[in-house]
């Protein structure tokens, strides 16, 4: 063969950089249907997850750290982990009790059961208190404040105090726990 190495060189980096530029192509192609996957599952935008609201008082609200210490104390109180069960399936806090925000948002039958179960299961070791606490986590802190909410439009949830733990697991990451999964 003819060809000087250099020109075989560059023929081969050729080839490689266009290779490089058709798995960009698909990888962004596997991003925009990933996206919309996302989007059509959770009924947002990924864009949505990462927007922080603002629904609630700070008085309805506790930051991780005063949640940890909470948690430490050993107070009687409910965890309750609003988000939906592929998000749990990839980590959670094991004494958080799981009921998807959408369930709550229904009502649904036996979601209502196993929390009134869990609250009154709690509210046992918190005799001498007046209103028993359920902290609402999420993922970001974003559905676990439209939890509280849907949470305190019950009437029948008596003697409770229903508030929504700020920045969610991913903050329970960034400041209580480095080795907690973040996705």
């Amino acid at each position: 063969s003819g060809k000087r190495p250099g020109l075989a060189a560059g023929e081969e980096v050729l080839a490689l950089q266009a290779k490089v530029a058709q798995g960009e192509e698909e990888l962004n192609s596997l991003k925009q249907r990933l996206a919309a996957t996302l989007e059509s599952f959770w009924g947002s935008s990924a864009t949505d997850k990462g927007r922080s609201l603002r629904l609630l008082r700070p008085e309805e609200r506790i930051s991780v750290m005063d949640y940890k210490r909470l948690l430490d104390s050993g107070a009687p109180h409910l965890l309750l982990d609003v988000r939906p069960q592929v998000e749990v399936d990839i980590c959670r806090l094991p004494h958080a009790l799981h009921i998807p925000l959408k369930l709550l948002e229904r009502r649904d039958a036996e979601s209502l059961k196993v929390l009134g179960e869990a609250i009154r299961e709690g509210k046992q070791g918190a005799q001498e208190r007046a209103s028993f606490l359920i902290y609402v986590i999420c993922k970001l802190g974003n559905d676990s404040q439209k939890a509280v909410k849907v949470l305190q439009s019950w009437t029948d949830l008596d003697s409770l105090t229903v508030k929504d733990v700020v920045g969610g697991l991913m903050a329970w990451a960034a400041k209580i726990d480095g080795t907690f999964p973040q996705y």
